[in-house]
């Protein structure tokens, strides 16, 4: 991710959410309509918008919670949020461009391109405990915002939620400041 100056002082912080809920840990076979992106549509021209290459490669919709128990630990790790972004860049790129499964396997492989230690990363990835209090989490958040993701909370308030232009969070920053 590329830093540069800005006008705002914010840290991104993902949170656990469950688009779908009880899917299996081997992910659901996606349904025909889902099989392929269209070069055409809003999600495709969107990602190409900003660098993102939705391809649809990865042929199932993933049961995401050992992903987000993995985000969890990255906040013991980092406080700042840079790792946590940089390992949801890598699922990201994986899942959406690269077409692979957002499984163990792929959490294990990032955690190694990170330079996790990896003693204490599957520790911590191997007690159900955590595993189950990143679901209760996203449980909690899928009862609060019912709108689906991404999901904005911009000084501790719902903002929005979806894909934005970058003029929607320029509109949000400067009304803000301005009442600062």
């Amino acid at each position: 991710m590329q830093q540069t100056a800005s006008l705002y002082d914010f840290t991104v912080t993902w949170e656990p959410f469950l688009l779908r809920p009880g899917i299996p840990l081997e992910g659901v076979e996606k349904p025909s309509q889902y099989k392929t992106i269209s070069k055409t549509g809003n999600l495709y021209q969107a990602g190409q918008s900003v660098g993102i290459d939705f391809t649809g490669k990865c042929q199932k919709f993933p049961n995401t919670i050992v992903g987000h128990a993995m985000l969890q630990y990255c906040k013991t790790v980092d406080s700042s949020m840079s790792i946590q972004n940089q390992v949801q860049e890598y699922i990201f790129q994986a899942y959406f461009t690269d077409g692979v499964y957002p499984d163990r396997n792929l959490l294990d492989q990032v955690a190694q391109k990170m330079g996790f230690d990896m003693v204490k990363y599957k520790s911590y990835m191997d007690d159900q405990s955590n595993i189950d209090s990143a679901e209760q989490e996203a449980m909690q958040w899928r009862s609060k915002v019912q709108t689906g993701v991404p999901f904005f909370i911009i000084n501790g308030k719902p903002a929005f939620s979806g894909a934005q232009d970058v003029n929607t969070f320029v509109g949000v920053f400067k009304s803000l400041s301005s009442k600062i």
